[in-house]
């Protein structure tokens, strides 16, 4: 994975804007969902590192009570 600026992140064929929030596969839009991307974007800016449990929840839910099987989804 190689970072292009602070705002891009690639991998493979992929590439995540994280200003335009969104994620592209050889240039072309992929459907992600809010949550799903902010999920993404977080993996993203911490590869090669464990992200527990209780950062996702912190990072992505910050202000909801989010179950744990929920995180399955």
């Amino acid at each position: 994975m190689s970072n292009r600026g602070e705002h891009f992140y690639e991998f493979s064929a992929f590439v995540v804007d994280e200003g335009e929030r969104a994620l592209l596969r050889k240039n072309r839009p992929v459907p992600i969902t809010l949550k799903a991307f902010d999920t993404l974007l977080l993996l993203v800016r911490n590869a090669g590192h464990i992200v527990d449990k209780d950062e996702l929840l912190r990072v992505v839910w910050p202000d909801t009570v989010v179950e744990e099987n929920n995180l399955n989804q």
